[in-house]
């Protein structure tokens, strides 16, 4: 019997904003000194959300313009906030 297997999709799952801050929560616990895990997790969170309201909440007007095409953009803003 074969076994059948799905995508798992993170931003599926993230149907809350107490969901997203515990998946945040745990993505940078976990991400150590690796800014692309963070940068990861901000995609999927983006993917969970509207992306211009994330762009709103978080002042960054750039956003949208910097998922997923720009990760040195978003590094660089990430260790200067």
């Amino acid at each position: 019997m074969a076994i059948t297997t799905t995508r798992w999709n993170s931003s599926e799952h993230l149907k809350t904003e107490e969901d997203i801050q515990l998946y945040l929560e745990a993505c940078m616990e976990d991400a150590g000194d690796d800014p692309s895990f963070i940068i990861h997790a901000l995609g999927v969170i983006a993917k969970a959300r509207n992306m211009s309201q994330l762009a709103r909440d978080t002042g960054l007007s750039n956003l949208k313009g910097t998922l997923p095409f720009n990760f040195n953009r978003l590094i660089y803003i990430l260790k200067h906030v």
